[in-house]
């Protein structure tokens, strides 16, 4: 009924027999704007998982490797920990799922580093972790 009529958007675009995706149709429904993750619902569970899955692959890549524990330690320190400060800089993330990630992080540098369990671990991360970034 309404094939002639013009819309500056046309859902069912195809380049290269490929149809153009738009936003609400990505899986998971999220997108980027201005180096911020924005869900369909406007709530934080799926960048949560998906941020809290790569750090515990980066965590898990970095233990498994061969090298020795300080430089696993400076691996995560300058590298890993400097990509969460980005993420927890542009993100609004609950204070308990940022404890979380620290208590991760601390754990492996106690065991890499040797340090006994009730050692002081307020020196291990190179300042204290909010929502508001470092």
């Amino acid at each position: 009924m309404f094939d002639w009529w013009y819309s500056s958007f046309n859902p069912l675009l195809r380049i290269k027999n490929c149809d153009i995706k738009f936003i609400g149709d990505d899986d998971p429904p999220i997108f980027k704007y201005l180096g911020r993750y924005l869900q369909h619902n406007l709530e934080e569970d799926i960048i949560t998982a998906q941020i809290d899955s790569k750090l515990q692959r980066w965590l898990t890549l970095v233990d498994e490797s061969a090298i020795e524990g300080r430089m696993k330690a400076w691996i995560v320190n300058f590298h890993v920990c400097s990509i969460l400060a980005w993420w927890l800089m542009v993100q609004n993330f609950g204070v308990t799922t940022v404890r979380t990630w620290q208590q991760r992080i601390k754990v492996l540098y106690r065991k890499w580093l040797g340090l006994a369990q009730p050692a002081e671990s307020s020196c291990l991360i190179s300042g204290e972790w909010t929502s508001e970034g470092l």
